[in-house]
């Protein structure tokens, strides 16, 4: 779903789901409800909140990463912020 952003309807999603192997009926029943519809709303408010535009999003030490996200780059970026060792 990530590689394929633009091709995000709800019948994509139900299509997704089913290849993913899941209950489709009980998909689109959590897919419909009133509590999912208030979940998506904090997350997508939460993400305007937060300057959020796209997926994935990496935080990393309470920083936004930007750049690669592959292991070796979120690695290195956890080193680089990691608080200094106060060890005495």
């Amino acid at each position: 779903m990530f590689a394929d952003q633009e091709h995000l309807t709800p019948s994509d999603i139900i299509r997704h789901a089913a290849e993913a192997g899941l209950d489709v009926e009980r998909f689109e029943k959590d897919l419909n409800s009133a509590e999912v519809t208030a979940r998506v709303r904090d997350d997508m408010l939460d993400a305007e909140a937060m300057d959020i535009t796209s997926v994935p999003t990496f935080f990393v030490n309470g920083h936004r990463h930007t750049g690669p996200y592959d292991a070796r780059s979120l690695i290195r970026a956890l080193q680089e912020t990691a608080p200094a060792d106060h060890t005495d």
